[in-house]
């Protein structure tokens, strides 16, 4: 059960840059350009209908 949510709005917490996830994941190439676009940069639900569709648990 969830009991607190905290919003970081001033990412004081945590900030959030795709750019260094990706940098950090070690992700270069052609699958930095898709998961920029579609991770960070797509629509939600258009994302999670893919992923049905490749049937992955979400």
């Amino acid at each position: 059960m969830i009991r607190n949510i905290v919003f970081d709005m001033g990412q004081v917490l945590n900030r959030f840059d795709p750019e260094m996830f990706l940098d950090r994941a070690g992700i270069f190439g052609e699958d930095r350009d898709l998961l920029r676009r579609e991770a960070f940069h797509g629509d939600v639900e258009e994302l999670r209908a893919k992923l049905r569709e490749l049937d992955v648990a979400i």
